[in-house]
């Protein structure tokens, strides 16, 4: 039979483990406890978790596209008059975010400035159509930006969002305004700029005739005002061809003939532009267009025709 002492002696042991488990299992768990990420109730409560939306600290890590196509992180390219940009909000890895969010977006044409333009609202939905885009060239492109705001939490920073993107909607060779929608210039005239589009080095183009219409009731060209962008990127990319025209002004057609001598040393390739024309309206002006005549005309260094696939037209907007 065991003494006294001996059974004092292991009950004092046995408390003794149970103490040493206790304390062992309470640090265990106030260290779980402190690596846990909580979301702080409010910023007032010392909140500064930047994945929690109540604080000031907040910033949305990012948006993704729903299009694989379509991308912040370098210029995507739009190949129609429309699109439309669908996105999510997600964190730094990638994944979808929980929260839910209000969006505003604007955009600005080519030769606009983005921060002048103002903001579409869209409420909670992640989405946009734009319409009516027109053709880009060269170094030209849309500007936007999307305005991220969390609609419940108190965060007092928006996050935005910017990208830019070209059109290329036109894929047949022609003459192309742009824009295509002609709005009146300070000083009550209007100006129209034409491009050719979809050319390639092998059409060896020489030599066009650009034959405009219009309504000669309605607006008249000022002859002195027509102007052809001989020192330009695209009739004169090497600066050593030398670009002759000549212009002739009927009632209701412009003719503007273009020559390029020394071609075959940079040849005409892609898109850019190549004339524009400023129109004087009529006391009956109240709108009209303006039409690339089928009667105009691309040649080859050995005066062979190059098919005109496509011929643009133009509003002049009252």
């Amino acid at each position: 039979m065991k003494s006294l002492k001996q059974v004092y002696t292991v009950k004092k042991y046995l408390s003794l483990l149970l103490l040493v488990a206790a304390v062992t299992f309470t640090s265990s768990c106030d260290t779980i406890i402190s690596n846990i990420n909580e979301l702080p109730e409010t910023p007032d409560e010392g909140a500064n978790n930047p994945n929690d939306p109540d604080s000031d600290a907040f910033v949305l890590p990012g948006i993704s596209f729903t299009d694989g196509n379509y991308s912040l992180d370098q210029p995507f390219t739009v190949t129609d008059e429309q699109v439309t940009l669908s996105w999510t909000t997600v964190d730094s890895a990638g994944f979808s975010v929980d929260f839910d969010y209000e969006y505003q977006f604007r955009l600005a044409a080519p030769f606009q400035n983005l921060s002048s333009q103002d903001f579409i609202d869209l409420g909670d939905n992640p989405s946009i159509t734009l319409q009516g885009l027109e053709e880009t060239f060269g170094n030209e492109s849309y500007d936007f930006e999307i305005m991220a705001s969390p609609i419940e939490g108190s965060a007092s920073q928006d996050t935005s969002f910017f990208g830019e993107f070209y059109v290329d909607a036109n894929q047949d060779r022609a003459f192309v305004f742009s824009p295509s929608s002609i709005s009146e210039n300070s000083d009550g005239t209007y100006t129209a700029t034409v491009y050719l589009d979809e050319i390639s080095a092998s059409d060896d183009l020489t030599a066009f005739s650009l034959v405009v219409s219009f309504n000669g009731t309605q607006i008249t060209p000022i002859e002195e005002e027509i102007q052809v962008f001989e020192d330009g990127d695209f009739l004169n990319r090497s600066g050593v061809d030398e670009v002759l025209w000549f212009t002739e002004v009927e009632f209701s057609s412009v003719t503007i003939d273009v020559g390029l001598a020394g071609n075959d040393i940079d040849p005409i390739s892609g898109g850019g532009a190549v004339c524009e024309i400023v129109f004087q309206p009529t006391s009956t002006f109240n709108g009209t267009n303006l039409d690339i005549s089928t009667s105009s005309v691309l040649k080859t260094s050995t005066g062979a025709d190059i098919s005109i696939e496509a011929f643009d037209q133009a509003t002049l907007i009252e």
